[in-house]
């Protein structure tokens, strides 16, 4: 009986970590701003590129940062402005980040954060 119960926790515990290793697009924002939309675009050359639509629905003026970590690459930091220098979204607005994925085929797991700061 109590191996059981053990064998069942350990199923548990084993689920809810790989609950969020499966494929797709996770998208996580701050309350300020919303995703509206993401698309994938090769360019002439065929490196696949992210753009990512936000909503800046805080009132405010702001700038916002946009961290995307396609597959397993390492994660890429960039803010809303020209040549990632954080530049103000105006209150109600639309931004789209046009980022590189470096990737030859369109990514499989993508995870996409916006952020009101670097930290």
């Amino acid at each position: 009986m109590k191996k059981t119960i053990l064998l069942f926790i350990m199923v548990c515990f084993f689920s809810v970590s790989c609950a969020g290793v499966t494929g797709g697009i996770h998208k996580k924002s701050v309350s300020s701003a919303s995703i509206e939309k993401v698309d994938f675009k090769p360019d002439k050359k065929g490196n696949y590129y992210v753009y990512v639509t936000i909503k800046n629905i805080s009132g405010k003026d702001r700038p916002f940062y946009l961290s995307l970590q396609a597959d397993d690459q390492v994660s890429q930091f960039t803010a809303s402005g020209k040549r990632g220098k954080p530049n103000l979204v105006p209150a109600g607005k639309n931004y789209t980040f046009k980022v590189n994925t470096w990737r030859k085929i369109k990514p499989k797991k993508m995870q996409i954060e916006v952020k009101e700061s670097l930290r």
